[in-house]
Parts: C-alpha cells; structure tokens; sequence
C-alpha cells in the first residue's frame, strides 16, 4: 500500500503531506491536456467509423465527455495560475476506416498511459480526482474503439 492510500483510509476524504507544487502541476497537466484536444479533434472525424444509430450517439456522448475532461484539466491548471494550452491549429488530418480506428486507438492508449503515469505523482486532492475521472473516460472510450475495431475486422 503507498503512502498516500493510508494518508486516504485514515483520514477519509482529508489529506495531509506534501503534494506537488502548483508550478509542477502545470507542467504535468498541460501536456495531459494537449493529447485532450488532439484526441478531441480526431473523435470529430469519427462519424465513419460507424452506421449504427446507437454507436452513433455513443460517438457523440464521448466527444461531449472528451470536450469536458479537456475543460477540467484546463480549469486546473488555471486554478495553478497557469496558461492552460490552447491550440488555434484547426487543421486536421483525413483518415477513414481502419487508419483513422488505428489512429484513434494509439493516441486514446497514450493519454490512457499518460494519466495512469501520474497516478504515482503527489497531486493535490482535486488534481488527482479530475485525472480520476479521465482515466474512467479513457478506459471507456478505449472499450468503445475496441468494439468498433471488432465490428470493423468481422465485416471485412
């Protein structure tokens, strides 16, 4: 058990110790949310991934949430007072089918290793609840594109 778990099971939802300095938490959060907007710019491109109408709206929840998180590590590191990344780049690459599924995977597995990177680092409590929550939404998301890939290679 680390140390920070027993901090978290004797003192319930208290903390106590030395967390990372707010310099350092924008240095680890803004990259964490770069890999958030590029991977938010890719979901965009995703409407041929699929034709079913349910998938359709799970695509479409799955931005909404990729928007959010994003929105959440931008508000911590303003929280820091820091300059959340904002990128002006609107271009995207044009990719269908597999290479965009392939696509997709790699860079949602990245930011999933990424976030589970920082599960090690002493991270405020509302810094390690808010990468939390986008280590959930990854996971999901990375078990949306995994059905989608299967649905892909048994119709081939």
């Amino acid at each position: 058990m680390r140390t920070r778990e027993i901090k978290s099971l004797l003192l319930k939802k208290g903390w106590a110790g030395r967390t990372i300095s707010r310099k350092a938490t924008i240095a680890r959060v803004n990259p964490l949310l770069e890999q958030h907007v590029a991977l938010g710019r890719m979901y965009d491109q995703a409407d041929p991934l699929t034709a079913d109408p349910a998938d359709l709206r799970e695509l479409e929840a799955i931005r909404r949430i990729v928007r959010l998180d994003a929105g959440k590590l931008a508000e911590t590191v303003f929280s820091c007072g820091g300059v959340a990344y904002a990128s002006a780049d609107r271009s995207t690459s044009v990719l269908a089918g597999a290479s965009l599924l392939a696509q997709l995977a790699e860079m949602e597995r990245a930011l999933h290793q990424a976030l589970l990177q920082e599960q090690m680092i002493e991270h405020q409590m509302r810094t390690e609840a808010v990468l939390q929550r986008c280590i959930q939404s990854s996971t999901e998301r990375l078990s949306f594109l995994n059905k989608c890939a299967r649905r892909l290679w048994t119709a081939q």
